[in-house]
């Protein structure tokens, strides 16, 4: 091989090599073991919610001074945060068959928003336009979609109500999703770069490692399934 040539095509062997290794599951499969059920209430609420001054981001790079007496204007995430519902242990869903367990998950500031809402605890403004006597509340739409129903992954179940208690309608369509069936193909990478789910998820709402939260459908184990009663596949 001319030196040439060489130089050529290392860049490419080595970018492959990278590629090989990212790609290999350094842990063996009998060292998984299944989740069990972490309490919510087991940290103190200081290693639940860093105070302000200890926290490591209102002081990066001397932009906010905990010395400063306008810091004290900051309430302390503790004050309010700790008297709204705990996030709950959820089941960690497979793809077929049941749980493997439960995890209480540690987002979203350990607090499970939607019960916070439904139970009253807090009441989001949803009309920027309180006080003008021209403000119309929006409803809230109590009904349940199927996504994804033949991808790999569990279905998706997509909560009409729990987001309609939060935004009208007009904040999803049609700009982000066109409300007819079929019209809108959802595909994890435009979620991923803050398209579609992700304009919300891992921004203002849970984050998008929570797979389970929106993945929470079982399906039913083809062997299970009657094909005379449901030709179109397992999902329940």
């Amino acid at each position: 091989m001319k030196q040439a040539d060489f130089w050529i095509l290392a860049p490419l062997v080595l970018g492959l090599g990278v590629i090989q290794v990212a790609c290999v599951n350094t842990e063996p499969v009998t060292t998984v073991e299944k989740p069990s059920v972490v309490p919510a209430q087991t940290a103190s609420v200081d290693d639940k919610w860093l105070p302000l001054a200890k926290d490591k981001l209102h002081d990066v790079d001397g932009l906010r001074d905990p010395g400063n007496p306008g810091f004290q204007l900051h309430q302390e995430p503790r004050e309010e945060l700790s008297k709204l519902p705990a996030n709950k242990a959820r089941p960690v869903i497979n793809a077929f068959g049941g749980s493997p367990g439960l995890m209480v998950s540690k987002a979203d500031n350990l607090v499970d928003w939607v019960q916070a809402i439904t139970s009253g605890a807090i009441r989001p403004r949803r009309n920027i336009a309180t006080g003008t006597g021209i403000e119309v509340e929006p409803p809230v739409m109590d009904m349940d979609i199927l996504l994804n129903p033949n991808g790999s992954m569990p279905p998706v179940r997509f909560p009409h109500r729990a987001h309609t208690m939060w935004l009208a309608c007009a904040n999803c369509h049609p700009a982000i999703f066109i409300p007819q069936k079929g019209a809108n193909p959802i595909r994890m990478y435009k979620i991923l770069e803050g398209e579609q789910c992700g304009i919300c998820h891992s921004a203002v709402a849970f984050s998008l490692t929570e797979c389970s939260r929106c993945h929470s459908v079982q399906r039913i184990p083809s062997s299970l399934v009657n094909p005379s009663a449901n030709k179109g596949g397992g999902i329940p």
